[in-house]
């Protein structure tokens, strides 16, 4: 404001302050008027001016102690607040703080910087939580009986040692053993107290019970009798077993007794015992290696940068995964010398995209065709054959003339729809397109089982020509194509910019991102049982919601929320990246989560039959494959034994009963739902325990030994029969974790 109003004498408006930089002249000017009153310039004496005429802005301030400030917790909520990464708080080990400048004039500092740390509570609340600080629930401990808090101690000390041999501990774990040995189903009691308050009526621990499997088979498993070796194997299988399917009840990390489901893994199907910590000490993770970078040529860029406008269009199922290779092909284009305008189409993506981006449903029909293709070859792909997709493939061409009007095809996934593309394009567009892609999945995913071979033939002719850029979204996969064709492609991380979302933590609640895996559901009872505690010894946390099946958000919606937990899926999961771009707080699990996926969850599993299959002319380099055979002795074998599966009428009718109890529960709780108009919830409820009821099927067809003469149904899709002539594993024995598993 100035120092002192000053108006207009011909209209009475206000008066401005203006330099006339001819005079070098202070005047005040009326913007209504020509009226202009000059105050000072520098010919003139200042003794005769009013000091008060020469100031033009004056800062009026109230001096008080920093001390005395008042500051609001949730400040750091203030999306209009600068930020900064540089800080360093005195209280956590975060460097990200809201700042803002103080209108106040001090004698030794003029201005006062306020600094925020915005992540000091919830850090605090992780690290509390990860250092066994915070108080766990009863269901995990088992202290109430003086039995298992005996054992427990005695388990605990043998665990920081390193699970030395014990004479005294094996003997109290046996006797632990054979009192629960005939228990039916022992998780379900733990399942019941986790998910619904239930104690156990018998006093009984599951975790403790593991433990003293444990116990027992970390002392037999180097016996020289072979029975006792058997009965160690078979105790940590079903300590696995028990953790329910997927895993979906190992919480024992989160628990005080000291035992890690990688403890009981690392030693299956092994005649000498190691923990998983002295694994990892003598088997250190190396950082990865410095792939070579592919370069593409200089004619392939040339006829891309000789462009004014260029049209692409984009084949794929996974909307994040096709918006990155264009996002990044966009910048790149506008970043020329010569600006490239692009028009993009995408084909193939699921309606429920669209609520992120309108752009990605611009396929119209011939998108809505290919959607339904792939969903279709999803369910079933054997009822498919490279003929009936490419024939699909070709309508969709003939429906959308932007499909031949594209010079530049991306495509992501499936592979088998962008060979079966540039086929098309050659043939009825009579061109063939530059094509680049991305790839975040399995080579062989979607490929007709049936015609692996026409895939590889297809392969062949066009991914070696010079039209073709190819790149992975993450090093396992780059590795598995390697493997599987001797090509090693470049992998380049996922940026996300697309989002165009920042990190602007409006709420105070922490998001929890919803997951495909069965543990999704329990994890939910588990952090329920934890705030529980937590409220119990007055700990202050925040507020989450859960993420309900249905629900979308808009990038700018997922960027306002305190943090995200995740529980992945996948090795290489788009959402991940898309929170890592927006600067959003993640919270995932450590790196050992990532060896449950290798066999159960996401389109990199190795589980997958077909996903192992090798392009012909190519030998991959050495790996032990199979029972400890290789490659070559498996394939020049007359099929499988029967001896060799570990299918059996006990495991298939226990697995069976199994699934039965625990879709029962489903699906009483999906009627509870129900009976509170909770549709969301009921559906998913009621579609977890029709997954339950499809391995029920199939766990009866391994207890009737039928499984080799008729093809058998299960929650991951249909298995087809074996026979001697198959060459590839059979789903059950490469995923002898997954189906086991039932909760």
């Amino acid at each position: 404001m100035s120092a002192q109003l000053k108006f207009c004498p011909e209209c009475n408006n206000l008066l401005y302050p203006r330099e006339n930089k001819r005079e070098v002249a202070l005047e005040y000017a009326c913007r209504t008027c020509p009226y202009v009153q000059r105050v000072v310039s520098k010919d003139d004496e200042l003794d005769n001016i009013n000091a008060d005429d020469l100031v033009v802005f004056r800062n009026d301030v109230s001096y008080h102690h920093k001390e005395a400030l008042m500051i609001r917790s949730d400040v750091i909520h203030d999306p209009t607040l600068s930020r900064t990464t540089e800080y360093t708080c005195n209280n956590c080990p975060n460097h990200e703080a809201v700042f803002w400048q103080l209108p106040e004039s001090q004698q030794t500092n003029a201005m006062a910087l306020i600094f925020v740390c915005n992540l000091s509570s919830i850090l605090s609340w992780s690290r509390r939580f990860r250092s066994g600080a915070w108080p766990s629930p009863r269901a995990l401990e088992c202290e109430s009986s003086s039995t298992w808090s005996d054992f427990k101690e005695k388990f605990q000390e043998n665990s920081r040692k390193g699970f030395p041999l014990d004479g005294d501990l094996l003997h109290q774990a046996n006797a632990i053993c054979d009192m629960w040995h005939g228990k039916e189903y022992p998780p379900y009691g733990f399942y019941r107290d986790i998910c619904y308050g239930v104690p156990e009526e018998d006093n009984f621990c599951l975790y403790g019970y593991m433990a003293a499997l444990f116990v027992r088979a970390r002392h037999l498993m180097e016996s020289d009798e072979a029975e006792y070796r058997e009965i160690a194997q078979r105790d940590l299988h079903y300590i696995v077993v028990m953790c329910g399917k997927e895993l979906s009840l190992d919480y024992l990390s989160s628990s005080t007794w000291g035992l890690d489901i990688m403890d009981v893994m690392i030693n299956l199907e092994e005649t000498r015992f190691i923990s998983y910590k002295e694994y990892m000490k003598r088997h250190p993770i190396e950082p990865p290696r410095d792939d070579k970078i592919w370069q593409p040529s200089d004619r392939l860029l040339g006829s891309v940068g000789n462009l004014s406008e260029l049209k692409v269009a984009v084949i794929g199922t996974h909307g994040s995964l096709s918006r990155e290779p264009v996002d990044q092909i966009q910048r790149l284009l506008r970043a020329l010398q010569n600006p490239v305008e692009i028009e993009v189409k995408y084909y193939g993506l699921e309606e429920r995209w669209c609520t992120m981006d309108e752009r990605l449903c611009e396929g119209d029909g011939a998108g809505t065709r290919l959607a339904t293709l792939f969903k279709d070859v999803e369910k079933d792909p054997w009822k498919h054959t490279w003929h009936t997709m490419e024939a699909e493939l070709a309508v969709a061409y003939q429906e959308d003339p932007f499909l031949c009007a594209a010079r530049l095809l991306v495509c992501t996934e499936p592979l088998s729809a962008c060979l079966m593309a540039m086929k098309i394009s050659e043939e009825i567009c009579g061109q063939l397109p530059i094509m680049v892609g991305y790839f975040g999945v399995a080579l062989l995913n979607l490929c007709p089982p049936n015609d692996i071979g026409v895939m590889w033939g297809h392969f062949d002719r066009y991914i070696s020509g010079e039209n073709v850029l190819a790149a992975t979204n993450n090093p396992i996969l780059t590795q598995q194509i390697y493997y599987q064709t001797g090509l090693l492609w470049p992998t380049v991380r996922p940026h996300a910019l697309y989002t165009e979302a920042t990190y602007t933590p409006i709420k105070s609640t922490v998001l929890v991102w919803r997951s495909i895996l069965y543990i999704y559901d329990t994890f939910e009872c588990m952090l329920m049982r934890f705030l529980e505690e937590a409220a119990a010894s007055q700990l202050e946390v925040p507020n989450f919601e859960f993420m309900k099946e249905g629900r979308t958000f808009t990038y700018d919606e997922i960027a306002r929320y305190r943090a995200v937990i995740l529980l992945p899926w996948d090795h290489a999961q788009m959402t991940f990246y898309e929170l890592y771009s927006m600067g959003v707080p993640i919270f995932i699990p450590s790196e050992e989560w990532m060896y449950r996926l290798l066999y159960q969850r996401g389109q990199l599993s190795v589980g997958e039959a077909m996903y192992q299959a090798i392009r012909p002319g190519h030998v991959p380099y050495a790996v032990l494959h199979g029972n400890n055979g290789s490659l070559e002795e498996n394939a020049e074998g007359d099929g499988f034994k029967a001896d060799d599966l570990p299918e059996s009428r006990e495991a298939g009718v226990r697995s069976a009963d199994t699934a039965r109890d625990v879709a029962e529960n489903l699906l009483l709780k999906a009627m509870e739902a129900a009976s509170q108009k909770d549709l969301e919830t009921t559906t998913m409820y009621t579609g977890l325990a029709l997954d339950l009821v499809r391995d029920m099927k199939y766990f009866l067809s391994v207890a009737l030994n039928t499984t080799a003469i008729e093809d058998t149904y299960s929650s991951v899709g249909v298995i087809r029969r074996r026979s001697g002539q198959q060459k590839l594993h059979h789903v059950l024995w490469l995923l002898p974790t997954c189906f086991a598993r039932s909760l």
